[in-house]
């Protein structure tokens, strides 16, 4: 495991938090690609919704997945600004 640079982790976890590379620059890699999938997935379900003529259920089910991912990234930051689990190198 690297060292990693507990500045550079915090912000990229706050601007890049709900797609997850701050997880892929800590070598957390599966987790890292499962948050940019499922963020990429939510916001192309809610743009695609919002923008449609009939919008369903699909804009609320992107919102939940980037909700989720916010919370998830929100956990993180505390985390890595905290020295907890390993974030802290």
């Amino acid at each position: 495991m690297r060292d990693f640079n507990e500045s550079t982790a915090t912000w990229l976890c706050l601007f890049f938090g709900i797609f997850g590379i701050h997880r892929l620059y800590m070598d957390k890699i599966g987790t890292g690609i499962f948050m940019l999938c499922t963020s990429v997935a939510g916001l192309i379900i809610w743009l695609v919704d919002a923008l449609s003529n009939d919008a369903g259920g699909g804009i609320f089910l992107g919102l939940i997945l980037l909700l989720g991912m916010f919370i998830w990234a929100l956990c993180d930051f505390i985390r890595i600004v905290n020295g907890w689990d390993g974030y802290n190198g």
